[in-house]
């Protein structure tokens, strides 16, 4: 993680998501200096779309995009075009899955999947594989990253932007 970070030092990156993104927020601000964290309790895809749209229109996302949501809710492949039309294809967009004990996840993953397969400029960071078997980097809800866990999970994007990066 320690070259992922030296090589992210100067990458911007606008971030956007929901509780399990905030509960490793301060991580990955110390793994991405310059990353615009914009993330909620209880956010849902919509009003992630909103906020995008408005981000756009003020001229406030990086080139660099990195998304984690579907903890909340269903993430349709027709709201991740919605997400593309507003962040194109010149944007290197990174969509983090969910690992939920709901019964939309395995639909949510599908999503991500699919989305990251159809777009060139699209990578999946696989935080379900990922925190498999690992009881311990969460709270007792199973859904957040505790303080272990949150430092797992920002070090796991850093090196795939990182090693993803131009």
């Amino acid at each position: 993680a320690t070259k992922a970070r030296a090589a992210l030092t100067n990458t911007s990156v606008t971030a956007i998501g929901d509780s399990v993104m905030l509960s490793a927020a301060t991580n990955l601000k110390t793994n991405i200096p310059k990353l615009t964290i914009d993330a909620s309790i209880g956010r849902q895809v919509d009003e992630a779309i909103d906020v995008l749209k408005k981000k756009k229109a003020k001229g406030q996302i990086a080139n660099t995009v990195l998304i984690g949501l579907g903890s909340n809710g269903t993430f349709t492949e027709q709201q991740f075009k919605e997400i593309y039309s507003i962040l194109g294809p010149e944007r290197r967009i990174y969509l983090i899955n969910v690992r939920v004990p709901r019964s939309w996840q395995g639909s949510v993953n599908k999503t991500l999947r699919t989305s990251a397969k159809t777009y060139d400029n699209v990578k999946l960071i696989d935080w379900y594989h990922k925190s498999k078997k690992r009881e311990n980097i969460f709270y007792d809800d199973k859904i957040h990253p505790n303080v272990e866990g949150g430092k797992y999970y920002a070090d796991l994007i850093a090196i795939k932007i990182a090693k993803t990066m131009p």
